[in-house]
Parts: C-alpha cells; structure tokens; sequence
C-alpha cells in the first residue's frame, strides 16, 4: 500500500515537470516591401546660341535690319541698335519655383586710341527679359518687367515648371545713339558692353 502510493505521486512531478519545460509557438508571418525610390530635380541656365545684332533705327528703311559684324558697325547720332541673347532655364521638380537675376556692367566707352572715355561716349543702353512668347517676364512683385537702364539688376519670377524641356528667354539689349550728338563729340569712339550675368535660384513657393 504504501508502495503503491509513492509511485503515483513520482508519476505526478514527472508529469509537471515536462509541463514546465514545455514551449508553445504562437504562428507569425514577415515579409519585404520595396520602399521605392525618390528623384530629385534640378534647375538650369545656360546662354543659348550667339548673341544677334540688329539696326532697329527709326530711318531705316525695312528696319530691323541684320548686322552680321557689330565691331565693324559704325554708328552715327540718332541710331539704335538691339544686341538680343537667347538663355535657357530649366527647372525640373513638381513644386519647384525659381527667380532669373540679371546683372551686367556699366556702358563704359574708349576713345580711337582704346583709353578710358568720360562718359558713354553719346550711347545708353538699356535691356528687358522676354519669355519665349516675346512678353515681358514678371518681376518678383507681379508687375512686368520693363525697360531697365543697363547695370541696374533685375529679379524676374520664373513659373513652375514640372517637365526637364527648358524654356527659352531672350535678353533684349538697346543701344542708342544720342542724336542731338555735335561737333563730333564722339567720333570714333567705342561704346564697351560689360558682362550680363544671369543666376538662377530656387524660391519658396507660390
């Protein structure tokens, strides 16, 4: 009896000790997902082309009239002439914004002998920023631009643009000759257009 008895408790904590070494898996599943990729954009400008030089004098006939060789141009009181340069600037990015500046040196002129002129030797120039559409490119404030003396910067809004295609702007420079000029005053003279810079730079929306 007594016998019987210790062999059924043995069996009990045999039992619980198999119950306590035991585990029980729970089922789970993982997987991968290609998180993607994100391209940046980009903005751009660059002088497109050579610059064109053109007579748009009020007398001359079929005006404006081509003029293949600026440096071998002689100009004389009343002429106007357009020196025109095509840029291109691109922006690339869906919500991208950009302001064109447009900076460039003072008219300047030399004398026969190429010494430093007083003066601007009769000519003033002045320049404005056309979009491919020939209209004048707004200014940050909205207004168009305009005319502006030559020297004097210029910051112009460029609209949105969600394609790498660039746009095409024209920088129209005017020289015109002072035509109440006497006494050979600036005979042989040479008028001096500085360095038009153009930077591009990325603005905050809207």
């Amino acid at each position: 009896m007594k016998i019987s008895t210790r062999g059924i408790v043995a069996g009990a904590l045999g039992l619980g000790l198999l119950a306590g070494g035991s585990t029980f898996a729970l089922w789970s599943s993982t997987t991968d997902a290609d998180a993607g990729k994100i391209n940046t954009g980009n903005l751009h400008v660059a002088v497109a082309g050579a610059p064109v030089w053109t007579d748009v004098s009020a007398d001359v006939a079929g005006a404006p009239v081509a003029i293949p060789d600026a440096t071998k141009f002689k100009t004389v009181p009343g002429d106007t002439l357009n020196r025109t340069q095509n840029i291109d600037v691109t922006l690339a990015g869906d919500n991208i914004n950009a302001t064109l500046n447009v900076t460039s040196s003072a008219l300047s002129a030399l004398d026969a002998e190429g010494a430093a002129k007083a003066g601007t030797g009769g000519l003033s120039a002045t320049y404005i920023v056309l979009d491919k559409n020939g209209q004048a490119v707004p200014l940050v404030g909205g207004a168009p631009s305009a005319k502006t003396t030559l020297g004097t910067p210029v910051t112009l809004k460029v609209p949105k643009n969600a394609g790498t295609t660039p746009d095409t702007y024209t920088v129209k420079i005017e020289l015109a000759f002072d035509k109440t000029a006497t006494d050979l005053t600036y005979a042989n003279a040479q008028a001096v257009l500085g360095n038009v810079n153009f930077s591009l730079e990325q603005s905050t929306r809207g």
